[in-house]
């Protein structure tokens, strides 16, 4: 029994110590974003298997590679930039050759600091000879087979220097080149290696404030200040599509990164959700201060691609719709970190990672979690939609802070025709547009199956209505009660205005009654609208803050009309500029419930009409408190346009006032109980 109990206790020490280990291995903490941005705990989806020095392949150290390349035999081409030469392994890391000269015209010929390596399906190796400022294409047996040089056109620029550094080729023969210091865009070569043009030029970016002191600077201002200039390629990739994916490096967060250029050079990335920028909130202080500076790019055969930080040392993975998948890595010395990282490619389902500075290949390596995500964003690229949501749920159960397991599932439905439950995944995975797009589907359906009743029930109404109007008493056209008389207001503003002062109509109840409506239709309207519309942040809401927006300013617009025109001659009292400001604001109380009625039945597409029905209100309730403010004071309508703005006016004073007053109440408060704490300790 003894025996047992211990050999029992030795497997689960051991069971321990293997689950682990994994974690341990790791010096880097998993994290993805939710849909507002904000980053949540998340498993590591690739953890460090090896790290590859050029010297465990009998290769000598690297010095300052550039750049790595893995061809469709798994064969891993190095760009050793410090040492002038290409370095050739097998997918078990041993050597196969060094490419560090070929002979052309019968005599030596080698590189210079090359930086870029690309090898097509024909085994030919394209080489970007930066220093020497060519491209250089030898054939399977490394033989010399053609030398492709600075572009020559008219459209290029007299002082244009060709520094090579990134190179790609589609399946066209088309040969795709990144060059140093070139604003222009991607140079592009066709089979023959004939300049045929600039490829997907970047925008010149510059803010407003930039164009205006430029246009007042002198000549010798304008030379110190930075040239609006376009930011430039730094790396590049061709998909299966023969796109061209292009990374930019700039100090700031813009959608344009990252680029999937079609033929024509237009960008087609999609991005679902947050643009491809990787971290999407950075500090701006530290050592790593800004924006991410993207350096490679890497894309499958499944449309998930890579693309690498070099400031903090991490790699994105993005599905074809631009949906972040996962990141790893970090900035450090330790195995599975980087110093300077300066590409990333995919090895099957590995990933490799080169770090320049430290001169070292880092092969990682799928977990659990990382598997399950990449095959279900495959499965739901390649079509498999049932395999996509079992996979989907396997990563949602290990990861519940995963909106996208909850946006793939729904995407599977959605593709199934399952729109109900599609629209309950959106729903959690917080994508009003695919959210948009199931809940059209449920619509149309909806419709059709109930088109029957929904028409019984509206000729009911009809019906109704009619029969009502013929059985109420009909009144005289003076007689008019107080709900009526407010409807009324809205349609005919000059008579009714008039009647409620000087004949009495206007009841005070009724006036505030409206504005408590309006302040209640806008708390539900924030709380319970639809969820295309609704956008909330429900641990800062509050039913009574989103209630006071409505009443308070009433009030205080009351209280700032009432003092201003007491100095301009106005005749309406305070009990008068209630009453019909309050008459004004009906308008609102009808659009605001037909807003929230309306927001349960409409798509992103018609949100339009949405937007256009809160404008129509607003216009509607300045137009009635513009009358109910001439009717009520005698004013002309210049003097009440004029009497309006300085009404606004005086509210800022107001607010200001009461900030003032609030800070030095606050203020008081310290005072006194800093001085209560200091005679206490007598």
């Amino acid at each position: 029994m003894k025996r047992i109990w211990t050999t029992l206790l030795l497997l689960l020490a051991v069971s321990i110590a293997s689950q682990a280990a994994p974690a341990a291995a790791a010096p880097y903490y998993g994290y993805n974003y939710s849909s507002t941005g904000e980053a949540l705990p998340a498993p590591l989806p690739y953890l460090p298997a090896k790290v590859i020095y050029g010297k465990d392949v009998s290769a000598g150290a690297f010095n300052n590679p550039e750049d790595v390349f893995v061809d469709s035999e798994k064969l891993v081409y190095v760009a050793d930039t410090g040492n002038n030469r290409i370095v050739v392994m097998d997918s078990e890391w041993r050597l196969v050759r060094i490419i560090d000269s070929f002979r052309r015209e019968g005599r030596k010929d080698t590189f210079n600091q090359p930086k870029g390596v690309f090898v097509d399906k024909a085994g030919h190796v394209y080489v970007a000879d930066t220093n020497n400022g060519r491209i250089v294409e030898l054939g399977e047996r490394d033989e010399f087979v053609r030398e492709i040089g600075a572009p020559k056109s008219d459209v290029i620029r007299k002082d244009f220097k060709f520094v090579p550094t990134k190179l790609a080729l589609d399946s066209a023969k088309r040969l795709f080149v990144v060059s140093q210091g070139v604003f222009d865009g991607i140079l592009e070569y066709d089979a023959k290696g004939q300049f045929t043009g600039f490829f997907g030029k970047n925008p010149v970016r510059f803010t407003a404030s930039e164009l205006f002191w430029k246009q007042f600077s002198t000549e010798a201002q304008r030379q110190q200040m930075a040239l609006f200039v376009p930011i430039e390629f730094n790396n590049l990739a061709v998909d299966s599509e023969q796109f061209v994916y292009a990374t930019a490096s700039e100090n700031s967060l813009s959608s344009e990164m990252v680029k999937r250029l079609n033929p024509s050079g237009t960008n087609v990335l999609r991005h679902d959700g947050f643009p491809v920028v990787g971290d999407l909130r950075v500090t701006q202080i530290g050592s790593f201060r800004g924006s991410t500076t993207l350096t490679s790019v890497a894309v499958n055969n499944n449309g998930i691609y890579l693309v690498l930080d070099s400031k903090r040392g991490r790699t994105f993975a993005y599905d074809y719709d631009g949906n972040l998948l996962f990141q790893f890595g970090q900035i450090g010395d330790k195995e599975g970190t980087f110093r300077t990282p300066v590409e990333v490619e995919w090895f099957g389902d590995d990933i490799l990672v080169l770090d320049r500075s430290l001169n070292r290949l880092t092969l990682f390596k799928p977990t659990r979690y990382g598997s399950l995500v990449l095959d279900a964003a495959s499965a739901y690229y390649n079509g498999k939609e049932e395999t996509a949501t079992r996979l989907w749920n396997e990563v949602g159960k290990l990861n519940h802070n995963l909106e996208l397991a909850h946006v793939g599932i729904g995407r599977a439905e959605l593709e199934q025709g399952e729109y109900k439950q599609a629209m309950a995944s959106f729903k959690l995975g917080g994508t009003p547009m695919y959210y948009s797009k199931a809940f059209e589907g449920y619509r149309k359906i909806f419709l059709w199956d109930n088109f029957t009743y929904l028409f019984i029930g509206l000729a009911v109404a009809i019906v109704a209505v009619v029969i009502g109007r013929r059985l109420i008493p009909k009144t005289s056209s003076d007689d008019y009660g107080p709900v009526r008389t407010a409807f009324f207001t809205t349609v005919r503003p000059f008579k009714m205005f008039w009647e409620l002062k000087y004949e009495g109509r206007g009841k005070l109840w009724v006036a505030v009654t409206i504005v408590m409506l309006v302040g209640f239709v806008f708390v539900l309207r924030a709380f319970y609208s639809g969820y295309l519309v609704t956008n909330i942040d429900w641990l800062h809401i509050s039913s009574v803050k989103e209630f006071s927006f409505v009443i308070i300013p009433f009030f205080v617009w009351c209280l700032a009309n009432w003092s201003l025109t007491t100095l301009m001659d106005g005749e309406g009292k305070f009990r008068d500029i209630v009453i019909a400001s309050g008459y004004a604001m009906l308008p609102l109380l009808i659009v605001y419930a037909l807003q929230l009625v309306f927001s349960w039945v409409i798509t992103q597409q018609e949100m339009a009409f949405y937007l256009l029905l809160g404008s129509v209100g607003t216009l509607w309730f300045i137009l009635l408190l513009f009358v109910a403010t001439m009717t009520v004071h005698q004013y002309t309508p210049l003097k009440t346009v004029i009497t309006m703005i300085l009404t606004v006016v005086v509210i800022a004073i107001i607010i200001f006032l009461a900030l003032l007053l609030f800070s030095l109440i606050q203020q008081l408060v310290v005072f006194v109980s800093t001085v209560y704490r200091e005679l206490s300790l007598w």
